[in-house]
């Protein structure tokens, strides 16, 4: 790969590069697991948010660019978080929409303190999404047909249950 890659005039940053096979590695602030198919996030980020949520929950008068800043920190992990995400942001969202200006002080409701407590609190729980999904398991098959003189229905069920039809 690395005559490829010099063949076709493009420099190798060397600290960044690694052509060895590998079953784990970082890529965009995020962990890569191939043995458990997962997205995760780098320790240093994940402490980085946690004091960003902290210092936002002590404020008492946090701006617009506070709330951001964690806003920003908790949509950058989306890979790792899921579709959870932007669900448990909104009262923040909500927040940022209510001021003009990023300097512009900011009134945390109680559902955006607890969107706050939120992550704080299940953050560890959440965190790890898989990179692929699973295969979808066929629990139930139905067939049908009909003509001009019958009908007919056939339901195979996979696992202890047994097919019907009528």
């Amino acid at each position: 790969m690395r005559g490829d890659l010099d063949r076709l005039g493009l420099l190798v940053n060397e600290e960044k590069s690694n052509f060895e096979s590998r079953q784990k590695g970082e890529h965009l602030g995020f962990i890569l697991d191939l043995t458990k198919g997962e997205f995760s996030i780098q320790p240093g980020k994940i402490d980085h948010l946690f004091n960003l949520i902290s210092l936002l929950l002590d404020d008492v008068s946090p701006t617009a660019r506070d709330v951001s800043r964690v806003k920003g920190t908790l949509i950058s992990m989306e890979l790792a978080l899921g579709p959870v995400l932007r669900l448990c942001t909104l009262a923040l969202y909500a927040a940022l929409n209510s001021v003009h200006c990023l300097s512009c002080k900011v009134v945390l409701t109680c559902e955006a303190v607890e969107e706050l407590n939120f992550w704080r609190d299940n953050f560890f729980r959440l965190c790890g999404k898989p990179i692929w999904r699973p295969s979808p398991k066929i629990e139930l098959l139905s067939y049908s047909d009909a003509s001009d003189v019958g009908r007919a229905g056939l339901i195979v069920q996979f696992g202890t249950h047994i097919a019907r039809g009528n």
